[in-house]
């Protein structure tokens, strides 16, 4: 009997120790999870950081673009000027004029590329704001599930901590058979 008692202890301190090494694992796992919601959190305030200074710029690009759309306003009246000067002058003012439809046409164009440049920064500063809205939505989904996974892994880390007590406690109880049974052998 003592041999069948010795065989069931070496089996089961080979589930004990397979039981430690999963335990071990759970652990990794836990921390390795942990470091990874860091991680996520982390990556995200950059990300949100950078977007901040991304649409900051495109402002201050927009406020400039409404200085040079001032700026053509005021060429566009001096241009104006200069050609009701230029008609004024007959025959003497006819190089202002070709000066002043010149200034009007760069005014013009000048206008064109700004209104350009502004619904630029506009579909620029909306994408933006859809791209971070969506970055925010999935890393928001990748937190709650690495924080599930977190929780399991920390459920089962419990139960193997019990499955390994109750396994110890069968180990000291098997040690307690074989100290019975060595008893009575000595005195019988």
């Amino acid at each position: 009997m003592v041999e069948a008692v010795e065989n069931i202890k070496k089996i089961l301190h080979s589930v004990l120790s397979y039981y430690f090494r999963l335990n071990d694992l759970n652990r990794e796992l836990v921390e390795s999870l942990s470091n990874n919601a860091v991680f996520w959190r982390q990556t995200n305030e950059i990300l949100r950081h950078q977007n901040k200074t991304l649409i900051k710029s495109l402002n201050q690009m927009e406020e400039s673009n409404k200085l040079v759309d001032h700026l053509n306003d005021q060429i566009n009246l001096v241009a104006i000027n200069a050609a009701i000067e230029a008609s004024q002058a007959d025959k003497q003012g006819e190089g202002f004029v070709l000066v002043a439809e010149n200034i009007r046409s760069l005014s013009v164009k000048s206008r064109v590329s700004s209104k350009q440049l502004n619904e630029t920064i506009k579909r620029l500063s909306s994408e933006i704001l859809i791209d971070q809205r969506d970055l925010m939505e999935k890393t928001d989904k990748i937190n709650i599930f690495l924080a599930k996974v977190e929780e399991l892994a920390k459920q089962i880390a419990n139960e193997l901590e019990a499955t390994i007590d109750f396994l110890e406690n069968i180990d000291k109880s098997i040690d307690h058979v074989i100290d019975i049974e060595t008893e009575l052998r000595s005195i019988t």
